[in-house]
């Protein structure tokens, strides 16, 4: 009789562990593979996207072949990341068009300094959270000015092609992304929910059936006040089946510049 198991990957900030259980939840095998911790002169912390991918295919191998199970024994795989470390890649080639801004970094800092206290109490309004470059939103912002328009240290100017194929994503959305037959864009809801993004209603519990109805609010960031599409800048929606929020960034917002100098 074939037996079943559950690969899980925890994609955390010094490295990648690969996990294999089996139907009873008892570990089988596991395997970690560290990567670099990429900081500057400025003290901006970054991530290679494309080693981070290679060490989770290589974490999934050694596992399966550690435990010597068939790979068909798999039933599903889960994933567990670093949440607000943000990715950016081109969805047409599937390439990052940078290194992953990590969760601690503060370099979208002045992004925020600039915005006004009308702007900060709608943003905590709108999503709970006080505006924060450690928040996804303000990376978002940050890699828009600088990386796409080759104002960052280092790098080099991205065409206005690249808006047009730009992905903006969790590094949940990243992997998902990459691994997934017909790279589907999507990402966690508790990821997305500490992103700066969008608005969540609530998830409802129906005490009498135990069953969890998912409640979120359609609202985009561009239907905010135009000070707060400063920070945004993009046009998100979170669909209340599937959390496809990281979506085509820049598609339906097509045109759209980002405001302001280069911080």
């Amino acid at each position: 009789m074939m037996r079943k198991y559950i690969l899980s990957v925890d994609q955390s900030t010094q490295g990648t562990k690969g996990m294999l259980f089996d139907e009873n939840g008892i570990l089988v095998a596991r395997a970690d593979k560290a990567h670099r911790q990429i900081v500057n002169a400025l003290g901006w912390v970054s991530h290679d996207l494309s080693e981070i991918l290679d060490n989770t295919l290589a974490v999934c191998h050694e596992v399966v072949q550690k435990a010597g199970i068939d790979k068909n024994e798999i039933l599903a795989m889960a994933i567990s990341n670093q949440r607000e470390t943000t990715a950016a890649w081109d969805k047409e080639t599937g390439k990052p068009l940078c290194d992953a801004i990590v969760w601690q970094c503060s370099r979208a800092s002045k992004i925020c300094a600039s915005m006004t206290q009308q702007d900060k109490e709608l943003v905590f309004s709108r999503t709970g959270l006080m505006l924060s470059p450690y928040f996804p939103a303000a990376k978002m912002a940050w890699i828009l000015r600088n990386v796409l328009t080759g104002e960052a240290v280092g790098s080099e100017t991205k065409g206005p092609e690249c808006k047009e194929h730009l992905a903006f994503g969790t590094i949940d959305s990243w992997l998902i992304y990459s691994l997934c037959e017909g790279h589907p864009h999507k990402c966690d809801y508790s990821n997305a929910s500490c992103s700066i993004s969008e608005t969540f209603v609530g998830i409802r519990i129906c005490a009498r059936c135990s069953e969890f109805r998912q409640t979120v609010c359609r609202r985009s960031a561009c239907r905010t006040a135009a000070s707060v599409i400063r920070i945004w800048e993009v046009f998100w929606i979170i669909p209340s089946r599937f959390t496809e929020c990281w979506g085509t960034a820049m598609e339906h917002c097509s045109g759209m510049e980002a405001k302001g100098s280069a911080e």
